[in-house]
């Protein structure tokens, strides 16, 4: 467990949240609690209507509390909470929970018995143990997820996670492409809620890098951790697929954390969450980051047998996932017909403003410059600000005078990545300012460094590895085993790779002796990602041939997976862009795909092979969503000759051949007229 962050100056303690949840904790006052926990609880008409005959409420009553819930056209549970209330008036306060706990069993409601009505104490009756497995999990939760690192530059850029975190969009998928958007106070009832098919125990959230799927799981701990909601599951569990050494006994996955406490065995945890399984919450973080693969059955191993909803059935398991790992839930039908979806979308204009004036806090004129920077940029307001992990980077750089400069001229995502890189190793070189050209050496050494383990980053996601250990590493540099092992200190202390003792599995501390193992990992995907892109770009260098057998045999057979590691090493430019895209243009037959690489690349001469292929095109037809052409947009500045070719082709009056079209052509007179033309 890591240890517990020192205050900053900058660090104040964070008031009490102000968002509105319902409260569902101890600290609400007399039996208005419960009221709220059953009237929550409770999503089927159906059911409200029996136990309102079961608690003898008359049926005009019923009908009007039905009412009420689907007024104003979004079903809430305002109808269930003024029946319940408008019934306690007519009991003796002594009786009511007695009565309503027999309706609610008369009424065959049996989940929200054992959810909602606790009897007094019953936290407490629950084994020792496990009692005391819920306040270790509660301390954890605090500890980790309090505080959040603004900035992969800074290691010390941390701030409280209630004073910065911003809704996400979140839109629940449905059959056919039709999605409704659900708020996050709505996801605890969601949960919780019986359907008509039954309770949702496995839901998937899917959303592209940085979106934000791991803050909102470390929101939804803390805030249960702090007795700010779902207060009816006695026990949450949450793990990243990255960490997790996968064991037959899901109990002593968590006790992994907490290896000095050995009251608590990994057996009772299991016994007690499949005797509870309505009281038992589990959050699975990075799906797309795991070592096993669910789609193979192993009812041994205890993390794919829940993911495949073939161990506790009936627990609720919220799982997050970039789009293509979660390839594994859906390629076996069996599987993807257990999973609800939920798309995380990221931040809304109004949300990037919250969290730019939330980030800034007291510095008004910051927050305006960046907000309007951004309202000018639609490269950045389109592309990076709805990402939170861009905007909080942004926010960061924009907050340091000296690189606001540089902040205003960024254009892409790998320049963003570019300049993360070189403030990250120029951090490590200006401790070495005083030595002459120490400063000079030390970023040539952070460059090698970074270079080196940049193989290690790149066979890591060949394999979907994202933690090594201490021999993996130091394989980084095969000839030198001593060079190694200095790339790999360098590139922690440029802050590329952060490294850790953590308490070996059973099976290695069985077999091997071993009580701790030393691992590394990059702090983000995306900079494993773009650590890989400098291999890449390294290995064109040295031998050019390998280079385009990895290119056209492993990333181009699964383009989509890679998608950041291609637009980060064709934004290397020259020879190095013009290859990548050379063998786009040759092998891939996506042409939105290959102009946004295009884009990354932004080497107007290194794109050469994509504006052969759109002159080779007799039919072209664009994408018909705004944020493509937005995108095409974005285009002008990489050349004019790119620009004014796009014109043309929309231009049918323009075209090389007067045998091209173009599907819904419209005569363009002007880039303005040409890029209204794609948003129509």
């Amino acid at each position: 467990m890591a240890k517990r962050l020192k205050m900053t100056e900058d660090m104040t303690e964070p008031p009490s949240d102000d968002i509105h949840v319902p409260s569902t904790s101890s600290q609400t006052n007399g039996f208005d609690d419960v009221i709220i926990k059953v009237a929550d609880a409770i999503s089927a008409d159906c059911d409200l209507r029996r136990l309102g005959l079961e608690l003898g409420v008359q049926t005009s009553d019923i009908n009007r509390a039905l009412e009420t819930n689907w007024a104003g056209g979004r079903k809430t549970s305002n109808g269930n909470v003024m029946l319940l209330q408008n019934w306690a008036e007519t009991v003796k306060p002594s009786k009511q929970l007695p009565i309503l706990r027999a309706a609610v069993q008369a009424a065959g409601l049996k989940e929200i018995e054992e959810t909602c009505l606790q009897r007094k104490g019953e936290h407490g009756e629950m084994p020792d143990e496990v009692q005391r497995l819920r306040e270790k999990l509660q301390a954890r939760y605090i500890e980790e997820f309090s505080e959040v690192k603004v900035s992969p530059m800074d290691p010390e850029s941390r701030t409280w996670l209630q004073h910065i975190f911003v809704s996400l969009i979140l839109m629940l998928g449905r059959r056919g492409d039709q999605k409704k958007e659900i708020h996050y106070e709505d996801l605890f009832s969601f949960i919780r809620n019986k359907t008509e098919k039954g309770f949702i125990t496995r839901l998937a959230f899917l959303g592209e890098a940085g979106v934000g799927k791991s803050t909102l799981f470390a929101k939804i701990a803390l805030d249960w951790a702090t007795g700010k909601c779902l207060q009816d599951f006695t026990l949450l569990f949450h793990e990243s697929f990255r960490d997790i050494q996968d064991s037959p006994s899901f109990g002593d996955i968590v006790m992994n954390h907490f290896p000095d406490d050995t009251a608590i065995n990994g057996e009772s945890i299991d016994k007690y969450i499949k005797e509870n399984q309505r009281k038992v919450l589990i959050l699975l973080d990075g799906l797309d980051e795991a070592k096993m693969d669910i789609t193979c059955p192993n009812r041994k191993l205890a993390i794919v047998s829940i993911a495949r909803r073939e161990r506790f059935i009936d627990t609720s398991v919220l799982i997050s996932s970039r789009p293509f790992g979660a390839d594994q839930i859906k390629s076996i039908p069996r599987i993807h017909e257990k999973y609800s979806y939920i798309l995380v979308e990221g931040f809304t204009k109004e949300n990037t403003n919250q969290y730019i004036k939330q980030f800034f806090n007291n510095d008004n004129a910051s927050a305006s410059s960046l907000i309007h920077f951004m309202n000018i940029n639609s490269v950045v307001s389109e592309f990076m600000a709805p990402f939170p992990i861009f905007c909080c980077m942004l926010c960061y750089m924009w907050k340091v005078e000296s690189k606001r400069e540089t902040t205003e001229k960024l254009q892409t995502i790998s320049q963003l990545m570019k300049e993360i890189e070189f403030a990250l190793s120029e951090q490590y070189s200006s401790r070495y300012t005083d030595i002459e050209g120490g400063y000079q050496r030390h970023m040539e050494k952070a460059v090698e460094a970074i270079t080196k383990v940049g193989h290690v980053a790149f066979e890591g996601l060949l394999n979907n590895k994202l933690i090594f250990t201490k021999e993996e590493m130091e394989a980084c540099d095969e000839a030198d085993d001593d060079d190694a092992v200095m790339a790999v200190a360098v590139a922690c202390q440029v802050g590329i790779l952060s490294g850790k003792k953590r308490l070996a599995s059973k099976k290695i501390r069985q077999k091997e002796g071993k009580q701790f193992i030393q691992e590394f990992c990059f702090p983000h995907k995306l900079l494993q990602e773009h650590t890989a892109s400098l291999y890449l770009a390294s290995l064109y260098n040295h031998n050019p041939s390998e280079f385009n057998r990895i290119l056209t045999h492993k990333l181009l057979n699964d383009y989509k997976e890679f998608r950041y590691v291609l637009y980060f090493t064709a934004a290397h430019g020259g020879e190095v862009g013009k290859s990548v895209l050379e063998a786009l243009c040759n092998e891939v037959d996506d042409m939105e795909f290959i102009i946004q690489c295009a884009f990354e690349c932004h080497d107007s001469e290194a794109i050469g092979p994509v504006r052969n292929l759109l002159k080779t095109k007799r039919d072209l037809t664009l994408p018909s969503s705004l944020s493509f052409a937005a995108f095409l947009v974005t285009l002008e500045p990489i050349g004019k000759e790119v620009v004014s070719f796009v014109n043309r082709i929309i231009d049918v009056s323009h075209l090389h051949s007067s045998n091209s079209r173009v599907a819904n052509p419209r005569p363009a007179s002007s880039p303005g007229a040409a890029h209204e033309a794609l948003k129509k």
